[in-house]
């Protein structure tokens, strides 16, 4: 069973992962190449399986607080003749809206709250900056983070295993029948 992740990326994805492991009793430490971690002030328009995905992180109502829901689109001219009307899809059952538009900012800050009050441990200013190819062509991938984190993982005979080395501590997963990837940018 997997106890320790490595997440790379505190954007949405990285987040919303963190969020859901730590929920399932996992320790995760995530790791984000900007030192700052904010994210552009720019608008989105989520639909309802974005609306669902938040309900099942128990993040939902948040969201809609800090952002403007709708239910679906209608389309009109200046004089205000309804050329098209679109519902929305209530993917998030009855009490969640269809439709919810809001600024990427509110968005980051409630993802980010989240993970840390579940207890992800966040470092920023950390990025990969090496991949290597072992001697006997098996999968290894090493990768140096600043601050001392390094990542290895290694396919042997069909046991994958990551190593990862941290200044404070080190984590090893050994064995693993599931498959494992590593995203690099």
């Amino acid at each position: 069973m997997i106890r320790k992740v490595l997440i790379i990326g505190g954007g949405i994805g990285g987040l919303s992962t963190a969020i859901a492991l730590r929920k399932a009793g996992i320790d995760v430490d995530l790791v984000e190449i900007k030192t700052d971690w904010k994210v552009y002030h720019v608008g989105i328009i989520v639909q309802g399986n974005f609306i669902r995905a938040m309900a099942a992180l128990g993040i939902a109502d948040k969201a809609v607080a800090a952002g403007f829901p709708y239910f679906g689109v209608k389309f009109q001219t200046l004089h205000g003749h309804t050329v098209a009307e679109i519902p929305g899809i209530p993917m998030a059952g009855p009490q969640l809206p269809t439709d919810l538009g809001m600024g990427r900012p509110a968005l980051h800050k409630i993802l980010s709250e989240a993970a840390l009050e579940l207890g992800t441990n966040v470092r920023l200013g950390m990025t990969f900056n090496e991949i290597q190819q072992n001697e006997n062509q098996l999968t290894h991938i090493k990768k140096t983070l600043a601050a001392g984190f390094s990542v290895l993982m290694e396919k042997i005979n069909t046991k994958k295993s990551l190593t990862i080395k941290a200044p404070e501590r080190n984590f090893v997963l050994e064995n693993l029948e599931e498959t494992l990837s590593i995203q690099l940018p």
